[in-house]
């Protein structure tokens, strides 16, 4: 069940960098900005309102489509940009949060948490609801995950001073 959280979150970091450049510049700002924000408050979000609310929170800011469109580019896609789609570059501040959604999964998935074939908010909480006890378990590598996951969406997307 132990899975290399560092490993893990610069993959994960890697291909949030290949979405980042499918935008232009300025929408690429307004996604780096939405998940640094995201990567920054998530850890503590979970740990005060639970993941499985937190999951619903992210999931509600963002819009099942795009959580969907964010779940192909980032999990089934080789070439990130050829998922990305014109509902996608028109909402880089949602897609931020459905891009850390998917992170967040993606990473439970590694650890065998949840099952992700696809995307489907009310399936995605089912099977985290079902396997809660396993989350328990593995709560604190996925804390380390997001943890580090925030270091490189920091080093990456920090405002200037």
């Amino acid at each position: 069940m132990s899975h290399d959280y560092i490993k893990s979150s610069i993959e994960f970091f890697a291909k949030i960098l290949k979405l980042y450049k499918c935008f232009s510049e300025e929408s690429g700002n307004k996604f780096a900005e939405s998940f640094n924000t995201r990567a920054r408050s998530g850890p503590q979000l979970i740990k005060d309102i639970g993941l499985i609310p937190y999951i619903t929170f992210l999931a509600s800011k963002a819009g099942e489509n795009l959580c969907v469109k964010a779940f192909e580019a980032l999990r089934l896609s080789d070439d990130i940009c050829k998922g990305v789609d014109e509902d996608v570059l028109k909402n880089p501040n949602k897609m931020g949060y459905a891009a850390y959604t998917i992170a967040i999964l993606d990473y439970l998935a590694k650890l065998n948490v949840i099952k992700l074939d696809k995307y489907e908010t009310l399936n995605v909480i089912k099977s985290l609801s079902d396997g809660l006890m396993k989350y328990r378990a593995v709560e604190p590598l996925v804390m380390k995950y997001l943890n580090e996951l925030k270091k490189l969406s920091s080093a990456y997307f920090r405002k200037e001073e």
